[in-house]
């Protein structure tokens, strides 16, 4: 469908439009049929329960977070433009109503999901592989789930903003990562790590804290035990916002200047790390472009063409340096 919208100069929807009948001018109506005679396409077998493709993609989120949705507003954008709807669903980070919510979307005929999924081997994974309707995941990677994926470097990302720091002269810097075992959650530490051994620093002194990063409450949680160690750190890299959220919190509680006392660095960029005095400095993921290699991916496997299934994308993020990180007190 794809190709003969190309060829035909028109959208996937006018195709989809024109083999199910529906009202098209005449001139646009000839061109796509021409174009279909001359490629010899013949329409995807599945269908909606009217016997056409329902131009709905679906899309499966743990929170509908500034994260995830940020990712979703530029993905719609391009569904739409490609007459494609997208619909939304939650699913907490609870895996049956994960599993439950893909099995909705699969029987209510929607061409494709869109999923950032748990870290869960899931039964619903392996029949949707088996009925060919494409599924593309994004950001937390499950090896066992085996479908086209798109996420970022994450552990050369947490690498490279350890390695700015120790520019910076910091030598006590402590990791606040997260406990659920996603593989995000464990390429983010390992990047951390890789960075300790590779720059020389001592690993008695650069640990790693683990913490919730879905609840703000416990980066400062996690702050507090930091905080009452000896020596106490010089430089702090969360895992995510919500944690940079909780340790600025307890920072700014306990008079801890952020920036001359001690220095922060947040995976994930939000708007108000631009308006805090200083400004946070972070890892900023490339949520448009995220979006637009899902897009792409799925546009590939609704037109028929899955010759490089499994496909893995990997995309590069972007340290933006502001005022939370100084050089590191004498």
């Amino acid at each position: 469908m794809r190709d003969v919208a190309s060829l035909a100069g028109v959208s996937i929807g006018t195709v989809s439009r024109h083999i199910n009948g529906a009202p098209l001018k005449q001139a646009t109506r000839e061109r796509v049929q021409q174009v279909i005679e001359e490629l010899g396409y013949k329409p995807d077998e599945r269908k909606g329960p009217t016997g056409a493709p329902t131009l709905t993609i679906g899309a499966v989120l743990p929170f509908f977070d500034s994260f995830h949705m940020g990712i979703i507003s530029a993905l719609e954008k391009i569904m739409y433009r490609n007459q494609y709807h997208l619909v939304l669903a939650e699913y907490e980070d609870d895996e049956d109503a994960l599993e439950s919510k893909i099995r909705f979307l699969r029987q209510r005929y929607t061409d494709g999901i869109v999923c950032s999924p748990l870290s869960s081997d899931l039964p619903i994974v392996r029949s949707l592989r088996g009925s060919k309707i494409p599924l593309v995941s994004f950001n937390n990677e499950v090896p066992s789930w085996a479908c086209d994926h798109v996420h970022v470097d994450d552990r050369n990302s947490v690498f490279r903003a350890v390695e700015y720091l120790a520019t910076m002269e910091h030598r006590r810097v402590v990791f606040v990562g997260a406990n659920d075992g996603s593989n995000t959650a464990l390429e983010r530490e390992k990047g951390f790590l890789d960075a300790v051994t590779r720059l020389g620093l001592d690993p008695g002194v650069c640990t790693v804290q683990h913490g919730d990063w879905r609840r703000e409450q416990s980066g400062y949680s996690v702050a507090r035990i930091i905080f009452g160690r000896t020596p106490k750190p010089t430089a702090i890299v969360t895992a995510n916002y919500v944690l940079a959220f909780g340790v600025l919190a307890f920072m700014l509680d306990n008079g801890i200047s952020v920036g001359e006392q001690v220095s922060i660095v947040s995976f994930d960029d939000t708007e108000v790390f631009k308006l805090t005095k200083p400004g946070i400095t972070a890892l900023r993921q490339p949520l448009d472009q995220i979006a637009v290699n899902i897009a792409e991916i799925m546009f590939r496997r609704l037109s028929g063409d899955w010759s490089d299934y499994p496909t893995i994308v990997e995309l590069p993020t972007e340290l933006i340096v502001r005022g939370s990180v100084q050089r590191a007190p004498k």
